[in-house]
Parts: C-alpha cells; structure tokens; sequence
C-alpha cells in the first residue's frame, strides 16, 4: 500500500494534534481563519485553508508558490495617457479586465517597456478585493498596476498553476469581507503552497478542467445571445407594439420616439407611490431563510434588469409594513455606485418567498395608485433603453449615482391597452425563461468544476490511468 502524505503539512503539527490546538485555544481559528493550523514562526498557511485535511498520493508534493514562480507587479501609467480610441496605443490590462477576463477596455497611448508587455498565456492575478487568476489571451497589452503576471519554472504547467491558485484566493477574496486584508502583496504568493503532481498528471487535470470551463463558455455565450435578442424585443415591441398601422411622437426628456395611436401615456408620478426600503446594518445578515427574511439590495438586480440571484441575502431586524414586499412587486434601483448607470433605475421583480421579504434603501417599491399596468408587463417596460437612459439622466453624484425621485415623478411612460401588454409580456417571458434555463445550467457546472478542482487538485480522483487527450494549447504551456 502506498504511502499517503497529508497536504501541506506543517513542520511540529501532526495531525492528531489538530484538535489538541483547537481546545487549547478556540482563538486560533478566529484569529487566523485557516482552521486552526499555525506555522511555527506563527503565521497562517494559505494551504490550510484550501486543502485542510486532504492526503496526497505518492509522487505528488506541495510546492510554494512564490518559490517556484517569477512574479511581477504591473506599472502605475498615468492616466493622462489613456484613450478609450480603439486605434489608439496598446490596450492596457487593468484588474476589471482580469476580474471578468474580458478584452481591455482603456489603451496606452505612451510607449511601453516590454517587460511591461502581456502577451498570450501569460497567467494574470488581479490584487484588489477580487483575487481573480486567468491565462491571457486578447494579444499583446500593458500591464497595469495592481496586476501581476506569474511565471512559472518547470515545476508548473500555467493552466495547472491557474487552476490550483483559484481556491487559495477566493479563500483570500473571502477573507477580505471579513478582514481588512483587502489586496495582495507580491509577497503574499510566498504564503502559498499547493499541490503539484507530475508534470503529464497536471497537464490531463487542467484539461478535464478546461474542457467545463469551455462548456460554460458556450452557455455563456447563449445567455448572452438570448439577452441580446430580448433586448432588441423590448426596443421593438415597447415603441411600436403589435400590429399597428399608425403612431405619434413620443417625448422623453430630450429624445423623441414614435409609439401606436392608441396607447396613452401618463407620468409616472400620476400612476405610481414609491416607498424606500431598510437602512441596514449588514450585521443583521444571517445564513439562511430559517433565521430572516428575503432581503434584496443593489446586488439583487443584475445589469439590464431583473434578479441576480447571487445577490439575495438574508436579514433578521424588524422592518416596517411600507418596507415589507410581495411576490411580483416591482422594486428599482435608486443608488448606483459606478457612474457607468448600469443599475440606476433597473428594475426587479421579487421573487416567490415561503416568507417575508425586504429590501434595502437603495432600492425604490413601486405601488400603482390605479391599476394601469400588469406587473409582468412592467417589469419590461421598465428595463427599455429609452426608460433607462431618461433614468440616468435625471441621477447625480460625484462618485455615486442617485436616482432624483422629485423628476422620477415626471417621465412618461406609454401605456398599452391591458390586453397587449399580456401579448407582449408573454413573448418576453420566453426569453426570460430560456435565459433562466441556461443560467441554471451555469449554476450546475460552477458545482461540477468546484468538486472535479477538490478532488483532482488533491489526487482523491486520478487521472493516470485514463486517456485524456491533452491539447496541444495546453500541452505547450508545461
């Protein structure tokens, strides 16, 4: 029988003296947060927090990072050199472009030192709040500050390194909502050691694991697309309807659309009371709906409108009856906190909740004093462009936007005979639910990779033994 070897583990720990530690000293795990483990000089192992408990197979080792990686810190550009030209200068990776490993949207328009240079397959780490790790591949581009690249000796394949430095900084990420550790130092990659099987074994693990993230790439790119195509919907079917012949101009602020002879408009002061949510304490947070109530804030609504279900939170205080919403109200984000506006006056519609359900200040109920609309049609009409950008019109601050409810009062908003909104709340509905579908499939294949990544990463599944093909895209980066 072969030998197992605990990961990561500690010189003078063993591993029946974990409990020992931990009734000796309750305080260790909440000082550190990496349950209960130590090193001898005192500091925390990052490893014990990924890998606590798991055994590793003979031939595999642990390795840190920092001691088998090259690391560089990105440069502090001046901003007076930036373009947003898409013809102008390098495109220059900032930590929003790692965050959502997306093509840079800023460039540099002032010649760069070409080891300031990210190019294809270079491992990226962002080192603010969010601890996100991908393997470039836009091209050429600067590396910013508060980015660094990770090169690795023989010891690592780059896929293999991304993928086991993934659950170390999201421990990390998740550390700094608790903490004030809130960015990463180039030190920091010293502190953390992962698991390092033979070169082929990581090479077949990272593409097992490639192969999930290119599936849900694909998804992705559905939900977009269907994202897309209901957009274009609501722009159609919110101005010119069904059916119609003949149309009137419409006026909203300085924009002016056409929309059908027969609808009527009214403002939304005519038709709607607005009541604003809870000034909360996020200490009044709690783990599940067992303990509060559904509470929904501007992380409720995603971009565009509607629920982002990542954002629904849980929240035990007592709240007042104005404050209290029901199953299809509609609430509308009165606060953004990027000037971008891709939130202000989004609308969502609250979910169905075995329970009471609250929001948060930021966030506006809308109650219909006369019944002119359906809830389902409103939800749509309130995510139209022309709603949206007449919404950020009239929202004002230096760094955070907010909604001006006195000229919220104001805008029109064109109202379709009851039986046309049903039509067209009906064909809009089956975006929504093709989109849901697809966001549901995410969801499973997020659980699929986070449990293939526990026991591939630790060796409990092997991949010796199969034949998995490996790319040569990942071959080349061993």
């Amino acid at each position: 029988m072969s030998e197992q070897r605990e990961l990561g583990e500690y010189e003078g720990i063993e591993k029946n003296d974990i409990q020992d530690i931990e009734d000796q000293d309750e305080s260790i795990a909440l000082e550190t947060g990496f349950e209960g483990f130590k090193k001898p000089n005192g500091e925390a192992k990052i490893i014990r927090a990924s890998w606590a408990g798991a055994v590793l197979p003979d031939g595999w080792s642990t390795n840190v990072v920092g001691d088998h990686v090259e690391v560089q810190g990105g440069k502090a550009f001046s901003s007076d050199n930036f373009s947003k030209q898409t013809n102008e200068g390098l495109p220059l990776v900032k930590r929003k472009t790692v965050n959502n490993d997306t093509y840079p949207e800023t460039r540099i328009t002032k010649d760069v030192e070409g080891r300031y240079i990210v190019q294809d397959g270079d491992v990226l780490v962002s080192m603010d709040r969010y601890f996100e790790c991908i393997l470039w591949s836009y091209g050429d581009a600067g590396l910013n500050q508060r980015v660094c690249r990770l090169t690795p000796t023989s010891e690592f394949n780059k896929y293999y390194l991304m993928y086991a430095l993934q659950k170390p900084l999201t421990y990390l990420e998740d550390l700094g909502g608790t903490t004030d550790f809130t960015s990463l130092s180039i030190n920091e990659f010293d502190n953390i050691e992962i698991p390092t099987p033979p070169i082929p074994e990581q090479e077949k693990i990272a593409t097992v694991l490639h192969n999930v993230d290119e599936l849900y790439d694909k998804n992705q790119e559905i939900i977009e697309q269907a994202k897309s195509t209901k957009r274009a919907l609501i722009e159609k079917l919110l101005t010119l309807g069904i059916d119609h012949k003949s149309y009137k101009p419409f006026e909203i602020g300085p924009r002016e659309y056409e929309i059908p002879e027969g609808w009527k408009i009214v403002t939304f002061g005519d038709i709607f009371d607005t009541h604003r949510g809870v000034n909360y304490s996020s200490d009044n947070y709690v783990e599940s709906p067992e303990e509060g109530m559904l509470f929904l804030t501007l992380n409720a609504i995603s971009p565009g409108g509607g629920i982002k279900r990542g954002g629904l939170k849980y929240y035990d205080d007592e709240v007042k009856d104005k404050k209290i919403a029901s199953h299809n109200d509609i609430l509308i984000a009165n606060t953004d906190l990027n000037q971008d506006g891709k939130i202000i006056g989004y609308p969502v519609s609250v979910p169905d909740f075995d329970g009471q359900v609250s929001f948060s200040h930021h966030l506006l109920k809308l109650s219909q004093t006369d019944d002119v609309f359906r809830q389902d049609f409103l939800k749509h009409l309130l995510s139209a462009e022309y709603i949206h950008k007449r919404m950020k019109d009239i929202s004002c601050g230096s760094t955070v936007l907010n909604l001006d409810t006195s000229l919220l009062q104001k805008i029109p908003l064109p109202v379709p005979p009851k039986s046309e909104q049903q039509e067209i709340a009906n064909i809009l509905e089956e975006c929504d639910n093709l989109i849901e579908n697809h966001e549901d499939r995410q969801n499973n294949l997020n659980n699929i990779k986070n449990g293939l990544m526990q026991d591939l990463l630790t060796g409990t599944v092997r991949t010796t033994d199969t034949n998995i093909q490996v790319p040569d895209e990942i071959a080349q980066h061993g």
